[in-house]
This record gives C-alpha cells, sequence and structure tokens, in this order.
C-alpha cells in the first residue's frame, strides 16, 4: 500500500493554460448529485448523467454502503455539488463510498464493459486528485478494468490529512499490477474501502489524467517536496 501526502498546489496553479491542455477529466464534478444519506445499516445509491467531456463515460454512479453502527441516528453520505464531492461518516460508524465511471447503467453493480476502450495514456501517466480538505488519513481503492472488463486490479493507497492539495499516483506503480492504461473499460474509487470505524469528512475536486507538460511544471514548482511513503499491507 501507498502512504501519498498531498501536495500544496491548486489546480488552478497547475493547470495554468487552462483549455490549451489535454489533461483527460474523468470527474470535474461540476455535475450536480443529490445528497445520497444512509442512517443505521444498509446502503443506497444514485445515479446522474453528464456530458462525457466533464463526466466519463456520461454518469457517476455513488453507493453509500453503512455496514455498522453504533446507532441509528449515525451514519454516512455523499453528495456533488459547486465542483466538488463531499463524503461524510459519522463516529462509531464502518462504511464505504464508491464512485464509479462504467458508462450509463444506471447501477451501482460494476459494467466491467461500460466504458468501451479509453486509452489513458494517450494523455497522460497518472491519476490527480484535488484534495480541497481532508481531515484525517484515509484509504481509497482504485479498482480498474481493462480488456473489456477480462481482467481486473485493484490499487489501494492512503491519503494524509493535510491542508488542500493535489495527490498525484502514477500509472507505473507497482500498485496498480499490469493495468492496461491504454484500455480501460471501467473505473471505480472506493473511500476506507476496508470499511474502518472511523469519523471522517473529505471534499475533492476535479479527478483527472494530467498532460506530462502539465505534470512537468507541477514538479518543477515542487522540487523537493517528495511525498510518498511504501508501507505494507
Amino acid at each position: 500500500m501507498i502512504k501519498q501526502t498531498l501536495l500544496a498546489c491548486s489546480l488552478s496553479t497547475l493547470f495554468l493554460a487552462g483549455a490549451a491542455n489535454a489533461e483527460l477529466i474523468i470527474d470535474d464534478f461540476s455535475v450536480d448529485q443529490a445528497k445520497i444519506e444512509v442512517n443505521g445499516v444498509g446502503n443506497l445509491s444514485t445515479s446522474v448523467t453528464g456530458p462525457d467531456s466533464v463526466l466519463m463515460g456520461e454518469e457517476r454512479d455513488i453507493l453509500v454502503d453503512v455496514t455498522s453502527v453504533a446507532n441509528n441516528n449515525l451514519g454516512a453520505s455523499a453528495f456533488v455539488g459547486s465542483g466538488f464531492l463531499s463524503v461524510s461518516v459519522d463516529t462509531l460508524t464502518s462504511a464505504t463510498v464508491s464512485v464509479q465511471y462504467d458508462g450509463t447503467d444506471n447501477s451501482p453493480n460494476i459494467n466491467a464493459a461500460g466504458l468501451g476502450s479509453r486509452n489513458f495514456a494517450l494523455n497522460g501517466s497518472g491519476f490527480l486528485f484535488e484534495v480541497l480538505s481532508q481531515d484525517l488519513d484515509l484509504g481509497i481503492r482504485i479498482n480498474t478494468w481493462w480488456g473489456g472488463g477480462a481482467s481486473t486490479n485493484s490499487a489501494n493507497l492512503v491519503t494524509t490529512s493535510s491542508a488542500p492539495g493535489v495527490v498525484y499516483i502514477d500509472f507505473s506503480d507497482p500498485i496498480f499490477g499490469g493495468t492496461d492504461f491504454t484500455d480501460i473499460s471501467a473505473l471505480e474509487f472506493i473511500f476506507n474501502p476496508d470499511g474502518e470505524s472511523k469519523a471522517y469528512d473529505v471534499s475533492y475536486g476535479m479527478v483527472s489524467v494530467p498532460e506530462p507538460a502539465s505534470m512537468f511544471l507541477f514538479g518543477a514548482g515542487l522540487l523537493g517536496f517528495a511525498g510518498m511513503k511504501r508501507r505494507k499491507q
């Protein structure tokens, strides 16, 4: 598992060239999604659609799954609004929140071939997450499918609590286990994937695959700010 430290640089600073950049947008969270709230043990999901240019596969599925609570007044929630994704879990609550990009299936069940064949490597060489706020270290699982859904991999990382910044994870990292990023057919991000009992609040902005030129500028501006630490699973 990788422990990833937030790097203190906003995307507005990183992408100075704006529309001239050719980054692949997975989700810029400009498409709102009403609050999904689960109190007590249970799960609930919703789906919203939008243009592929800002929402990969033209649909976002969010699933909130609460597996244990101290009492039925506690639970978890998620929503998208004002350009960001917000996830909140109450104290003494075990829950996961999944965000899926697998085509227009209107379902929390993964359609492993739903994106067809997307060449992520054409645009860049890693995932970039804009973290607006995060109040504790949090595990995130990145599930990828490729080859029309015939192959899959689960990559686990931990992002640290910090001031607003960005997290970048390169496609070449061993946690991706040979994922063919030239042929992605479905994608899923899971917050707190092991369902630990912990209270947290996080807000994420754009998730993208930035072009190499942007990452060069980013790296040049943050030389010496090495943020990656490895730890055994």
